[in-house]
C-alpha cells in the first residue's frame, strides 16, 4: 500500500516539476529513475510474495508473454532489418515495375503470415500453424512466388522486401534454390542482401547458414566481388565484410572466403594497375603527336614574326 502512493507520487511529482531542477539536471533524472525503479522492484516482490497457486501461474504466464512480445519487437526493429543502402535503393529505383511490385506484395504478405502473433504468443501460434499445416501451405507459397519470379523480379523482391524476416520464414529448400539454380539471376545487390540477412539472423555456430554465405562469396568475382562488399559495408551497422570474415565465419567457411577474398581482390588490383599503365602509355602517345604536329606552326608562326 505504502509503496503504491509513494510509485504513485513521486510521478505525479515530477509530471508536475517540469521546469524544476528534476527535468533540467541529467543526474538528477537518473537519480530519480533509479530509485523509482527500486521502488517499483520491491512493491513487486511484495505482490509477488503475497500470490499463491493460480495467481501465480497467472502472473507468471503475463510475464513470459510480455517479454516475449517485448522481445519480438525489439528485433523487428532493431534487428531483422532491409538494407537500406544506396545501392539497394537505386536497385528497387531501376527494377520497379507493375508486376515486380505485384510480387513484392505478394511475398511480403506471405512473410507476414507466416511472421504474424509470434512474440505476442511466445511463439503459441506459429507452433499450432505448423500442426494444421498452415506453415507448410504458406512456405511452399512463398517458395513458389520467389523460384517462379523472372530474374528482374525476384531482384526487385530482394532488394524491397525485409529479407532477414524473409530467410526467417522461409523454408530451407526455398534458400538453397536461390543460392543454387537461381544464384546466377541474382545481382550484386542482391546477393549482398541476402550475405546482409544472414547476418542478422546470426552466423556463428550455426554452419549450415555459413555455407549459404560461402557459396554467395565464393560464386562472386573481379569488380563484382568489390562492389558485394561495398554495400555490405554500407549497410549503416555493425555488420560489415569485416564481421562477416573475422566474426561470424568460422572453421572451413573462413578460410575459403578469406582465400578468395584475396585472390580475388589481388586479381582487381593487378587489373587496374595494368589499365592504369595502358591509359599513361596512351596518354604519352597523344602528348608526343600533338606536341610534333603542333612544331611546324610554331615554326611558322616565328618566320611571319
Amino acid at each position: 500500500m505504502y509503496y503504491s502512493l509513494w510509485i504513485f507520487g513521486a510521478l505525479l511529482v515530477y509530471l508536475g516539476s517540469e521546469k524544476t531542477f528534476f527535468h533540467f539536471s541529467r543526474t538528477a533524472r537518473r537519480m530519480f529513475w533509479y530509485s523509482l525503479s527500486c521502488a517499483v522492484v520491491l512493491w513487486l516482490v511484495q505482490f509477488v510474495q503475497t500470490l499463491q497457486g493460480v495467481h501465480l501461474a497467472w502472473v507468471g504466464i503475463c510475464a513470459i508473454l510480455a517479454a516475449s512480445f517485448v522481445e519480438d519487437e525489439v528485433q523487428k526493429a532493431l534487428g531483422l532489418v532491409l538494407l537500406d543502402a544506396e545501392a539497394t535503393r537505386a536497385a528497387r529505383a531501376s527494377l520497379r515495375t507493375p508486376s515486380a511490385l505485384g510480387r513484392a506484395e505478394r511475398v511480403s504478405d506471405l512473410v507476414s503470415a507466416l511472421s504474424r502473433g509470434r512474440g505476442a504468443t511466445a511463439g503459441t501460434k506459429q507452433l499450432l500453424a505448423r500442426l494444421r499445416g498452415t506453415t507448410l501451405r504458406l512456405q511452399r507459397a512463398l517458395h513458389a512466388a520467389l523460384v517462379s519470379a523472372p530474374p528482374e523480379e525476384l531482384n526487385y523482391a530482394l532488394a524491397a522486401v525485409n529479407a532477414p524476416a524473409l530467410l526467417e520464414a522461409v523454408a530451407d529448400e526455398t534458400m538453397l534454390e536461390l543460392v543454387g539454380p537461381r544464384l546466377r539471376d541474382l545481382s550484386t545487390v542482391s546477393r549482398a542482401v541476402l550475405v546482409d540477412a544472414l547476418q542478422k539472423l546470426g552466423l556463428r555456430f550455426r554452419p549450415a547458414r555459413q555455407s549459404l554465405v560461402q557459396a554467395i562469396v565464393l560464386a562472386t568475382r573481379g569488380t563484382d566481388l568489390t562492389l558485394l562488399k561495398a554495400v555490405l559495408d554500407d549497410g549503416g551497422d555493425y555488420h560489415s565484410t569485416y564481421k562477416l570474415v573475422y566474426h561470424d565465419l568460422q572453421a572451413e567457411a573462413q578460410a575459403q572466403v578469406l582465400a578468395h577474398l584475396t585472390r580475388e581482390g589481388a586479381a582487381v588490383a593487378a587489373e587496374f594497375r595494368r589499365q592504369s599503365a595502358s591509359l599513361a602509355a596512351d596518354r604519352e602517345a597523344d602528348g608526343g603527336k600533338d606536341g610534333a604536329s603542333l612544331a611546324p606552326t610554331l615554326s611558322a608562326l616565328e618566320r611571319e614574326r
